[in-house]
Formats: structure tokens, sequence, C-alpha cells
């Protein structure tokens, strides 16, 4: 353990090097001034030199021990370093300036050593003390983060579909419950679209399943990219499918959205020889709004964009049909 005597009195730094060697303490430092007991700490550099205790002494000339112990104390480096004052002033006064200063502890001259040794291994206890529940308290932090992490990464992986990254079906279904309720609330129209990747399975005899997934993150990514507020909501539905939720829309402004993806879709061009509508993929879209009232319930809003699915599809797929 590592002790620093800051006294400008040579006679006083012997005796207390000495009575801390005979009692165990080997590596110390001694300073004769405020000065240069700080430029040793590091400081004002910041290039902090670690002690396990300092005996400052109160009276020195040019910069007395308080000051010191102020000047040291303004670096949370040294918040947990044990000062204790060394001085033939107990005034009340004066030891109450030291502890706003941040000293711990303080002994009188002429310094007995026995009052010494058991002040400087309290200090030397409570500083170690300190340090190994500071250590303790950051593992329990760090551990805290780790675990909060991790159950973020657990929910995301509830709610993910993990070949395009967007909510899975589960989620979807909560979320538009969810909306439904709030549009009922706020009387505002609800939109849903189901959209389907048109001869998917004709792409995965052709390309295979990885080529597919990648093609799904891909659209994915596409539809995507068109929401931009906080009441829009992508979901992969189903295999070949996507549902979409779109709050406080109407059936115009959805048709709007829902032409943008998929002339978003078909700018990509993405090779598709085996498909049975173009040469490149496409898409089939079913768009339903409704406005929650009395009657009406989520279920009729799901079943009309189903309908106008299989319509498109009916029809020869690659399109958009509205309820």
């Amino acid at each position: 353990m590592s002790i620093l005597i800051i006294d400008d009195s040579a006679p006083i730094v012997r005796l207390l090097e000495a009575a801390l060697q005979r009692n165990g303490y080997e590596d110390i430092y001694c300073a004769s001034s405020g000065a240069e007991a700080l430029e040793f700490l590091g400081l004002p550099q910041q290039n902090f030199k670690q002690v396990d205790c300092i005996l400052l002494d109160i009276i020195m000339p040019s910069m007395d021990g308080i000051t010191v112990c102020r000047k040291i104390k303004e670096h949370s480096f040294f918040a947990d370093t044990p000062i204790i004052m060394v001085t033939i002033r107990d005034e009340p006064e004066t030891l109450h300036e030291a502890f706003e200063a941040g000293a711990v502890e303080y002994i009188t001259k002429p310094v007995r050593e026995l009052e010494l040794i058991t002040r400087v291994n309290s200090a030397v206890k409570l500083s170690k003390e300190i340090s190994r529940r500071k250590i303790r308290e950051a593992e329990l932090i760090r551990i805290k983060e780790e675990l909060e992490a991790a159950n973020e990464r657990l929910v995301s992986l509830a709610i993910t579909d993990k070949t395009t990254s967007v909510n899975n079906r589960r989620h979807f279904d909560k979320t538009l419950h969810n909306e439904w309720r709030r549009a009922f609330r706020d009387a505002k129209p609800l939109t849903m679209f189901i959209i389907e990747f048109d001869s998917y399975h004709e792409y995965i005899a052709e390309y295979g399943k990885a080529k597919t997934d990648n093609c799904l993150k891909l659209i994915a990514q596409v539809f995507e990219s068109s929401l931009h507020r906080v009441g829009d909501h992508i979901c992969r539905y189903a295999d070949n499918q996507f549902a979409i939720c779109l709050s406080d829309t109407d059936l115009r402004g959805a048709m709007i959205v829902a032409g943008n993806m998929k002339d978003n879709l078909d700018y990509l061009k993405i090779d598709h020889p085996a498909s049975k509508t173009n040469s490149y993929i496409s898409a089939s879209i079913g768009v339903a709004a409704l406005q929650p009232r009395q009657g009406v319930e989520l279920e009729d809003l799901r079943r009309q964009a189903e309908e106008c699915l299989h319509q498109a599809v009916k029809e020869g797929r690659n399109r958009i049909i509205h309820a």
C-alpha cells in the first residue's frame, strides 16, 4: 500500500516515514510543498498517480494544506483517496474547513505512532472497501445492462420474422387489434393491405430457398421504405404474403400508398422467368379501409382485404384491388 506524505518539515516527514515503515507500509512518497505534491499526483495535467492514503500538513508556505486538499478532491479520480490532516491546529473552525475540503480524519502534532497507524489503517481499510463496493456496483451495472440488452434481443426475436426482419404475423395481429381500438376511439379510418408475391412457388423451384429468402427480404425493404409514419406497420403475413396496417388513412390515401409500393417493386425488375405473369417479380395487393363503429368488426376489415387479394389473383395477378 502506498502513502504520500506532504509536509514542509523534514524532521516530521522522517518521523512519519519511519513510523509507517515499522508498521508494514513500504511504498512511501514524500513532498515538501503543495505544488510538489500536486505535480506528483499528476495535477493539473491529469496524468494521475494513485495512492492509498495522503498525510497532509495544514500549515505550509505558499499553499496551505486545506487548499491542497481542495485541489486534489476537485478530481473524481481521487474521490475515494483518504486524506488525513496532520496539524498543530485543532481549532473547530480549522478542522471544519479541512473536512469541508475533503479530509476524512486528522491527527495532531506531535504525532503519536499508535494514533497515526490506527488512523491510517482505518482510512486505508475504508478506502479499499469503498473501491471494492464500486467494483461490485460496476459489475452489477454491467450485468444489468447485458441482461437488458439480452431481453431486448429476445423481445425483438419474439416479434420479428427472422427471414425479412419485419414484424411477424403474431405481433402484427396484436398491433392491428390495438390500432382498431384506437381508430374506434378517435373515429378515424383504418386501412389494411395484404400483398402476395406472385408465382412464389415457381420462384423457389427456379432459384431455391436461400435466394428466395434474400428476395423476400428485399421486397420487405421496398415495402417498408414506403411507410413513413408511426402508425404504419408491416409484417410477414404468410410464406409469400405481407400485411400492412395504415392508421388514420382512408381508401383514397391507401390506394396512393399501395400504388407507390407496387411501382417501387416494379422499378427493380427482379428477374423471375418462371412467373406466370411477368418476366420479373410482381405483387398482387388487396386493399380495404373501414372506420370502426358499432356493428363493424376488425375481422370485417381483414376479410375484405383477403377477398380483394383473392380477386386480384383471380383477375391475373400483378394488380391492386380495393374493397
